[in-house]
């Protein structure tokens, strides 16, 4: 920043087009990733990470782990310190006569059930429920009329029948009949994968070793990170699940605290679901 180098940098309200700068360097001929981490960001706001050597312009999650693979060659600009930046986008900031109260989200059987709150509802034409996976992309999912556009506070549902294994976000979008529009925040549900189940035994863990059974998982490669309560990654490690039962077992390294855990199990086909631990 600036033309110095800082390792941790405190910033304001962001700001349209603010810039995250990167000097990077010592690089070897070799693939590597980003690995990006973002949380408490309002919603609305876009991150993008901007690779000044291909050109590309990359869409980051704001809510979640974004992970970016990129290649160093022979190719000198490919090792360039000012390579890479973040870019931020925010929203366009309209005014409605509405205010979403509150955004809930909740698991029944294997639907979810989305409901939101308004108060001071007037001159309202519809809501529409935008769905993501990834919570960065959203797509329109259903559109529930006013109840009548009128001064007043009012209850909405909608069931999403189509939930999927893993996490599931949601947020509503107000329209008027001005054709300004407006957003709630997110909420996620997570679902895990019904089709058998994973599950730690002994728990609470006492010896310092995590044994993790799979029972009737899908064959295929899983990947595991062992997080603590801030979401720090304090093991990694991969596994073959070749069906039926399995054990898979996690060594706790010397020095890590007493307390709840919590096990990211990334499944085949990129579904993810947690396993909550306790060490002692």
């Amino acid at each position: 920043r600036d033309s110095v180098k800082i390792a941790i940098e405190k910033r304001s309200d962001i700001k349209d087009s603010d810039t995250i700068f990167f000097a990077i360097s010592k690089f070897n001929e070799l693939p590597y990733r980003f690995r990006f981490e973002a949380t408490d960001f309002k919603p609305g706001y876009e991150a993008f990470l901007e690779d000044k050597f291909t050109g590309d312009r990359l869409q980051l999650s704001t809510v979640g782990v974004s992970e970016i693979d990129f290649a160093i060659t022979a190719n000198p600009l490919s090792k360039a310190e000012d390579r890479f930046r973040v870019v931020l986008k925010s929203p366009v900031q309209t005014v409605l006569p509405v205010t979403i109260t509150s955004v809930k989200a909740w698991q029944q059987n294997k639907k979810i059930a989305v409901q939101w709150k308004v108060a001071n509802e007037i001159n309202i034409r519809d809501y529409e429920v935008e769905k993501s996976v990834d919570g960065t992309h959203f797509t329109k999912v259903n559109t529930t009329q006013s109840q009548g556009g009128f001064a007043g506070n009012f209850i909405y549902n909608w069931l999403d029948e189509n939930a999927v294994a893993g996490d599931n976000f949601y947020r509503i979008k107000s329209n008027g009949y001005n054709e300004k529009s407006g957003y709630s925040e997110l909420v996620k549900v997570r679902i895990t994968n019904s089709s058998g189940s994973i599950n730690v035994y002994p728990n609470p863990v006492a010896d310092g070793v995590i044994r993790l059974y799979f029972n009737n998982m899908a064959k295929g490669n899983y990947s595991l990170r062992l997080l603590n309560a801030t979401g720090q990654t304090m093991n990694r490690t991969t596994f073959s699940n070749a069906g039926t039962v399995q054990k898979k077992e996690i060594q706790i390294a010397k020095g890590v605290a007493k307390g709840i855990y919590e096990i990211e199990v990334i499944h085949p086909g990129n579904i993810k679901s947690f396993v909550k631990v306790i060490v002692e």
